[in-house]
């Protein structure tokens, strides 16, 4: 379940991590009961390798003896990423074992990292605010200062909830919730990657721009659209959206494809329901642009 791969670069290595529960044992009994049953599991393959390893837990060490603290949790779903220091970051959520009620516990996003090419994996500290499923990405600021972006589902809000800390710390000390972002009832997944501003756009925001990929309708989970956000360290920045797949749209996760010149969205989707199919959907930076207003 909720798969999270993640691509060491020193070491050529997809790990891929997921989280394991025993048939029959949903979230919610977890919650009602305060018992958490599920795992941290990860495979690993190298580059050029045909075939995954065994699978590792990793619960007892990278969580350990906090987990009786906690009524479930998983990671993902989505990517995770590697951090200009070498970091890696697996973007996570968990619900604390305290309320037992699965209308009305909040869950709180975090991450586990690894330091030493995911050997060892840690906890970082967790979003204070509601905040489940989520991802994660790296952006700097004027002054070269590296921060950690995350942009999280809000199972009870209308909208995303936004949080940033330093990379080289393992805590966020900003959030908001951001209402150009809509959630549909109950919320949905999103996806977040981070790029280059171009030089032709020198001058309109930071050197490193955001782009979101979610549903934008707010009656259900419809119309997928492509946001991007030109300004990640000032609020209310994000442009209209091109909508990438009309009709049912659910879970996605973006890729940029630097060398190639294009981003590539999985996406969910269907005619009738978002969950018929699995598409890859391709698309450009002038595609958003465009789609916001702007002259390419």
């Amino acid at each position: 379940m909720n798969p999270c791969p993640v691509y060491e670069k020193s070491s050529k290595t997809i790990f891929l991590f997921f989280i394991c529960v025993k048939n029959g044992i949903s979230e919610q009994q977890q919650i009602i009961t305060g018992k958490n049953a599920a795992r941290l599991c990860c495979v690993t393959r190298k580059e050029g390798e045909q075939s995954w390893s065994s699978v590792n837990d990793l619960t007892e060490i990278a969580i350990g003896a906090e987990i009786a603290q906690w009524a479930t949790f998983a990671v993902g779903p989505g990517h995770g990423i590697q951090l200009a220091s070498g970091r890696l970051v697996i973007p996570a959520y968990r619900y604390p074992g305290t309320n037992r009620n699965p209308l009305t516990a909040q869950p709180h996003a975090f991450y586990f990292y690894s330091d030493d090419k995911g050997k060892n994996w840690k906890l970082s500290q967790k979003i204070e605010e509601e905040s489940g499923e989520c991802e994660m990405a790296e952006i700097v600021d004027d002054k070269g200062q590296t921060y950690l972006y995350c942009n999280a589902r809000s199972k009870y809000k209308k909208y995303r909830l936004e949080a940033w800390g330093k990379s080289q710390e393992v805590s966020f000390t900003e959030s908001h919730l951001v209402p150009e972002l809509v959630e549909p009832w109950a919320g949905c997944q999103g996806s977040v990657v981070s790029l280059p501003g171009p030089e032709s756009h020198a001058g309109s925001g930071t050197k490193c721009w955001l782009l979101f990929s979610h549903p934008t309708s707010t009656k259900g989970r419809l119309d997928l659209g492509i946001y991007l956000n030109k300004n990640p360290f000032q609020q209310s920045s994000w442009e209209q959206p091109l909508v990438l797949n009309p009709g049912p749209s659910g879970y996605s996760d973006l890729a940029f494809c630097a060398s190639y010149g294009f981003f590539a969205c999985l996406v969910e989707c269907g005619e009738n329901k978002e969950i018929e199919q699995i598409a890859l959907l391709c698309f450009d930076l002038h595609d958003v642009l465009k789609a916001a207003g702007e002259r390419v």
